[in-house]
């Protein structure tokens, strides 16, 4: 799509306007490969880049982004039972079993990469609502 992620994104954030086109570049790239042929999926390899940037290190940046709830959700859903119990490093672990994934994507089962274009998906809708209620916010003050 032409954008330049790595000054536009530079972290995992709602902030970005970019990411949400980022994770729609992503998983238009995932459903539209064809096995056997190469993958060029410079937004996937970008946003796996972020999410494990993001997971690094003993305080993960992630903890801290305005992006943990929505990618929470995403991971164990909207259910607040299924959130129940959680710790924190159960959820970074999953965004890094999410990232590895990404990075190895051709090389996953169907199913898999189907569960990664859905992810990207619902990453760029958790994005948009979390944007739509910041806007909502804003406009109350």
């Amino acid at each position: 799509m032409g954008s330049d992620y790595e000054y536009n994104i530079p972290r995992i954030s709602s902030r970005y306007p970019d990411l949400s086109l980022l994770c729609s570049e992503a998983a238009i790239d995932m459903d539209g490969y064809t096995p056997g042929q190469p993958f060029d999926g410079k937004g996937v390899m970008h946003l796996s880049k972020l999410l494990d940037d993001s997971t690094k290190g003993q305080d993960p940046e992630i903890r801290y982004s305005d992006l943990f709830m929505p990618l929470a959700y995403i991971i164990y859903g909207r259910d607040e039972e299924n959130l129940k119990g959680k710790h924190v490093d159960e959820l970074v672990l999953q965004i890094n079993l999410v990232t590895k994934e990404l990075k190895d994507f051709e090389n996953l089962s169907d199913k898999k990469q189907k569960n990664l274009v859905d992810f990207c998906i619902n990453l760029n809708r958790e994005i948009l609502i979390k944007r739509s209620l910041n806007r909502s916010r804003l406009m109350l003050i």
